[in-house]
Formats: structure tokens, sequence, C-alpha cells
């Protein structure tokens, strides 16, 4: 796997910089070979930077460091897109990598591999899992998700290419990635009473309320951002209440039912995304 200079490396990690929206207009745009041959090459980055930091966890345990090699991994897939020209943004799997490098920023790690203190106790042994959780499942989001809808939309030579075959994808993509980090990272009580999360909450917030405004980005710039245009107001409205909920938290006591209403209304749009209908 490509790898930064040492300086370059060190540099990213101590700026912790952060990343703007990779939700740009022209989807579906003119994308070269080389660009496609740049985001299969990045995908498979990402997927060696997982089987990497998978590997050093099973024969270590060192779980520092496999967040560590999963956070520059990303970096790395990142900066290999400065050799290409303009025009990447169209590609679901550029703006995937650089949402996976902002979101574990969102929860931390760049601190955390600098040095800031881990919580006490079963809080600390829970924040550190917690982010290997999150980057193990948004590697796989990459490579089986957004570089898959790129190379079936754009890497068919001879193919005609098909907007609102792209954007459907997009759509399924967006649908797909909510009831992703649902599914991975909250789990129903047995008695079916209430929703728990698997991750620390602040954690699993964090990275809903970005990633359901990045979606709500995305769905604006479809074929179908006339119909969509309620689900993506909800998604929008979504990650402003929750990042109210996180500005003011001073504790848990309110993190249960703040949790249950924030993943219901998550199924609730996904639902509604999913069937191309919507009420407010």
């Amino acid at each position: 796997m490509k790898m930064l200079p040492k300086m370059v490396l060190t540099a990213l990690l101590v700026a912790t910089p952060v990343l703007s929206t990779f939700a740009g207009s022209g989807v579906g745009g003119g994308v070269t070979s080389s660009q496609i041959s740049w985001c299969d090459d990045a995908s498979v980055m990402i997927e060696e930077t997982r089987d990497e930091a998978i590997g050093h966890l099973a024969q270590s345990n060192d779980k520092l460091g496999a967040i560590r090699i999963f956070y520059t991994g990303f970096l790395n897939a990142s900066e290999s897109s400065g050799e290409q020209d303009e025009g990447l943004d169209n590609l679901l799997t550029y703006r995937s990598i650089g949402r996976g490098i902002r979101m574990a920023q969102l929860i931390g790690i760049p601190q955390l591999l600098n040095g800031a203190p881990v919580e006490p106790g079963l809080s600390g042994v829970k924040q550190i899992q917690g982010m290997l959780s999150f980057m193990d499942w948004y590697s796989l989001t990459v490579a089986q998700g957004a570089n898959a809808v790129d190379r079936s939309q754009y890497g068919r030579p001879g193919a005609p290419f098909s907007t609102s075959a792209l954007e459907n994808a997009m759509v399924n993509l967006a649908s797909s990635q909510l009831k992703g980090l649902t599914q991975r990272f909250v789990a129903l009580k047995s008695d079916r009473s209430s929703y728990i999360p698997l991750i620390p909450v602040t954690q699993f917030l964090q990275a809903l309320s970005f990633l359901s405004n990045e979606i709500a980005a995305d769905l604006n710039e479809t074929v179908f951002a006339n119909s969509l245009g309620c689900q993506s107001s909800r998604l929008v409205k979504l990650s402003r209440q929750i990042q109210t909920f996180l500005s003011a938290r001073v504790n848990n006591s309110g993190d249960v039912s703040a949790l249950n209403k924030f993943v219901l209304d998550t199924k609730s749009i996904t639902k509604q995304i999913e069937n191309r209908n919507c009420t407010r």
C-alpha cells in the first residue's frame, strides 16, 4: 500500500484538518478512464488497509495501532487524489473516503492518535472499541458501496452512460448507508422497549449527524431531487437536532430518549427515501 511520507503524515495527524463537504454539484459529469483507475486503486488501498488493521489486531491485540492503520490508510487514499486532475468529486469513492476522514475526526480519532487521554475505566475501553468498529464498518462501505456504484456506472467501456441509473444507484447507496449505520451500531433491547447503542452514544450520534447532512446534499443533486426534497429536508433537520442535543449534553441522563428518537427518525426517513414518498 502506498504510504504518505512521514513528515506529511505527521502534519496531517497533528493538524487534524476539518474537511469540507464532498457533496458537490455535477454528479454524472465527465469522468475519465484515469479517474476510474484512481477510484479502483483508492478502493483497493482501503481494502488493504482493512486487511492490515485486522491482521495487526489479531496478531497483537493492539487496538490503538489498528485504529492508526485505518486512519492512515484513509489519509493515504485521499492524498493519492492529488495526482489527478479536477473532477474526482463526481465519484462516490472519492466523496466516501473524504467523509470517512471527516467522521474519524468528529469521533476523536486524530486527537487520540496524537496523545489525547482516553476516558477512564470501561468508558475508555468502549471509546477505543467504538472507534475501531466504526472504521471497520466504514472501510467496507467504500469498496462494497461507493466504489461498486462508480464501477458499475462509469467502468463499462463502450456502454452508454445513464444519468438516471447512476443517480438511482446513489439513492440506493444513501439508503443502505443509513440502514447500515443503525444496524451495525444500535440494537433493540430483548423486550423491544428501546434501542441501545453498541458504541458510545456520542460517537454514533456524531456520525449519524454528519452522514445525514451529507446524504441530504447527495439527494439534492439527483434527478429525484424534486421528489426527494422532503426527505432531504428531514435529514438536514435530523442532523441539526442531533448537533443541538450534543452541544447541550452535560451527562448521559437524556441519552436513551434522544437515541431512540433519532434512530426512529432515521428509520422513518430511510423508508421514505426507498419508497420515494414523504410526509414531514
